[in-house]
């Protein structure tokens, strides 16, 4: 290697540590009724809208953005031939004009009805795209507005203001046995992975939706053909109409050995019966809908299955070409995000499906053409087979710098993706991603999913899981806060569990132990776990271990009370809601006495019959201890407490609001025993 391609290629190696990588969706509802200068032909449409940013984050307090690229893929209704001539995001409230502030390439300029134009990439920094419009879309998106222009419209033939986007991704394992009626005996199978991105009016309601379907499928024969892809609703085993189609419309041929990938994107019309019900159930009741797999052959339904909400772990990757194997010379990087989108097997926590996402923005020199980008597994230092592949086989030249983003969504289901999925979530250090180029067929750039780690997890504290209240003590059933450096490698949370029953003992490679005793967890990440103190703790000193892939920690010791009340605050600081009504108590509605309202607290203890460690609990446990509240300074009654069904290691409380209380924020706390809880403020009147 030259000396001066090394020096350059350690200074962007260096860079890239202090890096970090996003990418946000938008999108726009675009109509000629928004234009200023109507035209003459009605016109409606979207855009949806990826904004892929690189923020340098050396200094974590003032992360700045200093690169990234925007994407733009629009569709539209045309009511007659038109030409398109450009299509920008202008600087602009909703019916004012304003300047261009992020140009697109047209793909396709002649346009006759409805279609959609293709994705188009915008580089920044550059001359056309500065950052100070790319920190204004971040601020304040509905200051900016997407426009197309036609011939016949110059001025603009449909417009729309940007929306920040929310994205909600959801798996179904698919599979014969689940039609109704059942296909018995074939060996298909499938996962689907469906992201929504979703935009809201001011009242909350869905007013656009978009749809990204991605199946993985195996076992069918050569000569199956594909006839149809969607989103019904209805529980297991039961039919139900179609709510969020895919946009498979034409017969597809399986070909091949029968295995493949399904990938399409559709607008959802949310004019259409049931879809606002359907966007609404997609995110808040996954399982009650179902993903469907038709064919010619089955055109009822070939493979099925509920969907499952999915967990989020993201690995930060700095890609550069002196980590390849030879070493590349070439002053390029790429730094890269990648997400795994996960759903759990209850009963040892392992990944059967996911959907991973790539998300990489290399800087390679004018002209560069990418060929492939994959995780491999191996450590650093050694090449290894592909395990997980993005699917990409050739993405368009970057010729603006060198500089752009390529996006990948892929749903892994065959064993040897599975495989790797179990590992990284333990050990990502044996597995890196690499980007492909047709110069370097073997790899361009790459990197580890994390660095290997050099000491084992170390605690630093442990306390209540109480907001605003660390001080609190734990006891036999508390839910916890750990704290730590190095605690696990890949962060996640239960999310991806479907009808779980009971906490799992170990997430991702990593399980504690509390005076001996395993330990629920209910998330864990390199600075942080929580979980529930198991009931059979004895009260006491207690030492507390975790355990990960680099070993084990020192003990730490934590006193266990008998008991530790603590009251949890809800959304927006809501410490109560009304018994009558369920509405919260806030200071513009504020409790008055002989009301009966409702806390939610931990660490009380057993209950009545008694609770399991880590158990959601269904029917509601009865807290059989003395327990009392004080609201300022006055005793007040509790009539009832139970174990709140569905969340271990919480109880309902009832607190009736006593007389004599001053109006204002009056302070509030509970009382078990000689134990007081946190002193949290009710709004009295």
């Amino acid at each position: 290697m030259h000396n001066k391609s090394l020096a350059l290629t350690l200074l962007l190696a260096t860079g890239l540590l202090g890096q970090t990588v996003e990418s946000i969706p938008y999108r726009a509802v675009l109509s000629s009724g928004n234009e200023t200068q109507q035209p003459a032909n009605p016109v409606t449409g979207n855009v949806t809208l990826w904004l892929h940013v690189v923020r340098d984050t050396t200094d974590p307090a003032n992360p700045k953005v200093v690169s990234g690229s925007f994407d733009a893929a629009v569709g539209y209704n045309f009511t007659s031939p038109a030409t398109i001539t450009a299509m920008h995001i202008h600087k602009g409230a909703a019916f004012a004009n304003g300047g261009v502030v992020v140009p697109f390439a047209v793909a396709r300029t002649d346009v006759d009805g409805k279609g959609v134009l293709p994705a188009a990439q915008t580089n920044f920094p550059s001359a056309s795209v500065t950052l100070d419009t790319i920190n204004g879309i971040l601020s304040d998106p509905s200051q900016f507005y997407f426009n197309l222009h036609t011939t016949d419209a110059p001025a603009g033939v449909m417009r729309g203001q940007l929306q920040r986007a929310e994205t909600a991704v959801r798996i179904g394992l698919m599979a014969p046995q689940n039609e109704t009626p059942a296909n018995p005996g074939p060996a298909w199978t499938a996962a689907g992975g469906v992201m929504l991105l979703v935009t809201r009016d001011g009242a909350g309601a869905p007013n656009s939706a978009y749809a990204i379907f991605d199946v993985s499928y195996r076992g069918f024969t050569a000569d199956t053909v594909f006839s149809g892809l969607h989103v019904h609703s209805g529980a297991a085993l039961a039919s139900g109409p179609v709510v969020i189609p895919s946009g498979l419309s034409a017969q597809v041929a399986a070909g091949g050995d029968g295995s493949g990938v399904l990938h399409y994107e559709s607008e959802i019309d949310l004019n259409a019966a049931g879809a606002v019900d359907a966007v609404n159930g997609f995110i808040a009741n996954p399982g009650a809908y179902y993903i469907n797999l038709h064919t010619t052959a089955k055109p009822g339904g070939a493979v099925r299955g509920q969907l499952q909400a999915a967990d989020r772990i993201e690995f930060q990757v700095p890609l550069t070409p002196d980590q390849e194997v030879p070493p590349v010379s070439l002053a390029a990087s790429a730094p890269s995000k990648i997400i795994v989108h996960s759903i759990r097997n209850n009963a040892d926590a392992t990944i059967p499906a996911a959907v991973v996402i790539f998300d990489e923005n290399p800087q390679f020199p004018t002209g560069t053409q990418f060929t492939a980008t994959h995780i491999h597994n191996g450590v650093a230092g050694a090449n290894g087979p592909v395990a997980i592949d993005s699917r990409l086989r050739t993405a368009p030249i970057l010729t603006t710098d060198g500089t752009g983003n390529l996006f990948r969504m892929a749903t892994t289901y065959d064993a040897t993706g599975v495989a790797a999925l179990n590992s990284l979530i333990v050990t990502p250090w044996k597995h890196y991603l690499n980007l492909h180029t047709s110069a370097n067929s073997g790899g361009a750039v790459r990197a580890q999913l994390t660095a290997a780690p050099v000491t084992p997890p170390a605690i630093a504290a442990m306390y209540a899981n109480v907001p605003y209240s660390s001080q609190i003590a734990l006891a036999p059933g508390s839910n916890f806060v750990l704290t730590g450096t190095n605690l696990a490698f890949a962060g996640s949370d239960v999310s991806g569990f479907t009808g779980l029953q009971t906490l799992p003992l170990a997430l991702n490679g990593v399980s504690i132990t509390i005076g001996g005793v395993a330990t629920p967890l209910s998330s864990v990440a390199s600075g942080q776990i929580t979980g529930q103190v198991p009931f059979e703790v004895a009260p006491g000193q207690r030492a507390v271990i975790v355990t990960n892939a680099a070993g084990a920690s020192a003990i730490y010791n934590v006193m266990i009370s008998a008991a530790a009340p603590g009251i949890l605050y809800g959304p927006r600081g809501v410490v109560a809601t009304r018994l009558t009504g369920g509405t919260a108590v806030t200071p513009s509605s504020p409790a008055a006495a002989g009301e009966v309202v409702v806390l939610t607290a931990v660490g009380l203890g057993q209950t009545s019959p008694p609770l399991s460690t880590g158990a959601f609990v269904g029917a509601a446990s009865v807290f059989t201890g003395d327990i009392f509240a004080r609201i300022g300074g006055v005793t007040a009654s509790v009539p009832s407490v139970t174990a709140l069904p569905g969340a271990p290691g919480m109880y309902k409380v009832t607190v009736v609001i006593p007389q004599g209380v001053a109006s204002g924020n009056a302070p509030m706390m509970l009382q078990t025993g000689l134990i007081t809880s946190n002193v949290v403020s009710i709004p009295i009147k």
